[in-house]
């Protein structure tokens, strides 16, 4: 049953994460924003979901749908990875070190905020 539930949150996720990218292209074209925000929002999730059902033990029944498929279908690293090489090629390198910057530094500022609020609550 994990295995149906883990496809039905992969494919909200991965919808939701498309949608993101439409609306963000038609605001800013040469830089990937939408992949930005989809990895800020999953990692601020994750964050805030780890604690609440892995730790804190509440609803560990979602954690298929929740965690490993909504969440990984909504963030993408190899759509980063590959972002990330398109940036270097067009040489864009400010564009390249901001996105670098976005992702990483301010998605592990995001998980620790999901994680610190969870704590919180």
């Amino acid at each position: 049953m994990n295995f149906l539930w883990v496809f039905l949150g992969g494919g909200l996720g991965s919808w939701l994460r498309y949608l993101i990218t439409i609306s963000s292209n038609r605001v800013l074209h040469d830089f990937p924003l939408g992949t930005v925000i989809a990895n800020l929002a999953g990692t601020f999730l994750i964050g805030l979901g780890s604690v609440i059902i892995t730790e804190k033990q509440v609803f560990h029944i979602i954690r298929p749908f929740f965690l490993v498929g909504f969440l990984g279908g909504l963030t993408t690293f190899s759509t980063f990875a590959n972002e990330s090489f398109i940036l270097v090629k067009e040489k864009e390198y400010l564009f390249f070190y901001l996105y670098l910057s976005l992702n990483l530094v301010l998605g592990f500022m995001a998980l620790v905020l999901g994680r610190f609020l969870a704590r919180v609550v």
